[in-house]
């Protein structure tokens, strides 16, 4: 669980992360991937949009005013979905070509999922029985 004093000191970080030369703000979608995992602990400690737009007042659009609840959910939404879709890195593919695995055998004579070779006598009889049972 996280504390409201952590909570304050990573909202304090965040809120100094945008400090840059006046007149200057970097864009909202950088500063949120650059601190995607803060904004993952927030809104995993129950924190709405509002309250984390409420806490980051030096957080400006290029205009100056301040970010809302809605940009930064917006922005946040879009690097998550960005994120999900780019595909994990595959796998290096060997040179060396891989002997096929060898199949294992089974001695398959008194395999009792493997069909037995049986007369039509003993067939004819074991149908007989299982009509006999289904008539009880």
């Amino acid at each position: 669980m996280t504390t409201p004093t952590k909570i304050t000191r990573v909202l304090e970080v965040l809120d100094a992360s945008s400090s840059s030369p006046a007149n200057q703000c970097p864009p909202m979608e950088r500063r949120i991937t650059r601190n995607l995992a803060q904004f993952e602990l927030l809104r995993a400690s129950g924190l709405t949009w509002r309250q984390i737009a409420l806490g980051l007042p030096s957080w400006c659009q290029k205009d100056g005013a301040p970010v809302s609840e809605d940009q930064i959910r917006g922005s946040f939404s879009r690097i998550c979905r960005k994120r999900k879709r780019i595909a994990p890195p595959r796998p290096a593919v060997s040179s060396e070509v891989k002997a096929a695995p060898q199949r294992i055998t089974r001695n398959t004579e008194n395999d009792p999922l493997q069909p037995q070779a049986t007369s039509t006598s003993s067939l004819m009889a074991q149908l007989e029985l299982t009509r006999k049972l289904r008539q009880t």
